[in-house]
């Protein structure tokens, strides 16, 4: 019998096995994917350099364990905010309209807001942005207009539709972002470190079901039928997997953590990385900021807002002209499935970024897109908390875990929510919890 079984071979289940071995545990990693890194993947097959289709950034660099662990082993990392340019449909936005700092404001404003009404229910970011134009008397009619297309901005990053999004439970900033340009499965290669042998990772290894009804031992059994004894297992399936109950628990899971993983919602936002013969855009520029057209209708590629990133700028010395593009659903459901056609779709959006507008806009010679949402081992991007769900009655459900079954992932963690660093922290608190009950 194994002192543990951790499932999943992404940041948590990587840094709770490394962290067992470490210590001279006897552990086994079940992965159902064909390679390790979970919703880490830098793929360096399918561009002229490689794309980053998971984690690109390491996040809140102000309280990021990851990026000491990326200095100490000389990956190249960069921030990549110096320069973000916001563009309307027709190009860069005037500075004369004075859309940015009205932007700016509205960060203040919201923490005000709760501040002044902190025993009030939850509101969407629509409806704060509605209450912070009625508020503003003095704004101009273009202002009131093209704000909102503006303001919605987070509907990407929380990965649905701004009107679910929750503005109560927003975090508070904890640093710039910087770019991982050296590979970020260099930060993974880090924390598995050396005491974590391949012989103890099993690849294309489904679980099924896990039976922890004998007080002594838990069982693990994969889609295939083989069986796996242990002390103790670590679950770091994403939380969309546990929604969609791909995995079976005997016996069923405390009402708590059912209501977590009910409560809990699946970001879906996805990558889509271009490349082109020759650079249209200002090659300087890091991030270009693509508002909402505010007479766009529905799912019309100006109908949401967009970030572009400029991998041109990061990929190795300027060699393959691209941009790689975060999507917003309902665009990652349609593209992850099928990218042939997202140039042509989103043809306008580059032609806002085109400096000489009377050249021709070149076609993309290759385009390559995330699949978070298409497959059955991720089915979403990361964790994501809507209007009227607690993220942090959730968490703390995870973090209590149910005896011999532990949680671990972004989903089950505050201090690092939704993000890499965040999985990492829970990989090693479960791998504290087991050592110390071992």
């Amino acid at each position: 019998m194994k002192d543990a079984i951790v499932i999943g071979a992404g940041m948590s289940g990587i840094a709770a096995a490394s962290e067992l071995a470490a210590k001279g545990k006897d552990v086994v990693v079940l992965e159902a994917r064909e390679r390790l890194g979970g919703r880490l993947f830098t793929d360096r097959a399918s561009g002229s350099a490689p794309y980053e289709l998971g984690c690109s950034w390491i996040h809140e660099s102000l309280d990021n364990p990851l990026l000491d662990i990326a200095i100490q082993n000389g990956v190249d990392v960069q921030y990549d905010d110096r320069d973000i340019a916001v563009y309307d449909k027709n190009g860069p936005i005037d500075p004369a309209r004075e859309l940015g700092p009205a932007m700016n404001e509205f960060g203040s404003f919201a923490a005000l807001y709760w501040e002044k009404n902190a025993s009030q229910d939850d509101i969407s970011l629509k409806e704060l942005v509605e209450k912070f134009i009625a508020s503003h008397p003095k704004l101009t009619a273009d202002q009131k207009k093209s704000l909102p297309s503006l303001l919605r901005l987070p509907q990407l990053g929380n990965g649905v539709d701004w009107s679910k999004v929750s503005t109560k439970q927003a975090s508070p900033n904890k640093g710039r972002d910087l770019m991982v340009v050296g590979g970020y499965d260099k930060v993974f290669d880090a924390v598995r470190g050396g005491d974590l042998a391949d012989s103890q990772i099993k690849l294309n290894t489904a679980v099924k079901s896990i039976d922890s009804s004998d007080p002594s031992k838990v069982v693990v059994t994969t889609t295939s039928g083989e069986k796996f004894e242990a002390a103790y297992v670590v679950v770091t399936v994403p939380i969309a997997v546990l929604k969609h109950g791909d995995v079976e628990f005997n016996p069923p899971l405390s009402e708590d953590l059912s209501k977590a993983i009910a409560t809990s919602d699946a970001a879906h936002v996805g990558k889509i990385y271009f490349e082109f013969d020759s650079a249209f855009w200002n090659t300087d520029t890091d991030k270009f900021i693509i508002s909402a057209d505010p007479d766009a209708g529905e799912n019309g590629p100006l109908s949401y807002p967009l970030l572009i990133s400029n991998w041109y700028k990061f990929n190795g010395s300027k060699k393959h002209p691209g941009l790689a593009l975060l999507m917003p659903p309902p665009h990652t459901n349609r593209f992850e499935t099928d990218p042939s056609q997202a140039f042509e779709f989103f043809t306008p959006v580059f032609k806002a970024l085109q400096v000489n507008k009377d050249q021709p806009l070149p076609a993309a010679t290759k385009i390559t897109a995330s699949s978070w949402t298409t497959s059955p081992y991720s089915r979403g991007s990361y964790s994501t908390f809507t209007v009227g769900n607690s993220r942090a009655s959730s968490i703390a459900a995870f973090e209590a875990g149910s005896g011999r079954v532990r949680f671990a992932g972004e989903h089950t963690i505050p201090n690092g929510a939704t993000f890499a660093h965040g999985a990492y922290r829970s990989g090693k608190r479960e791998a504290n919890y087991i050592l110390s009950k071992l």
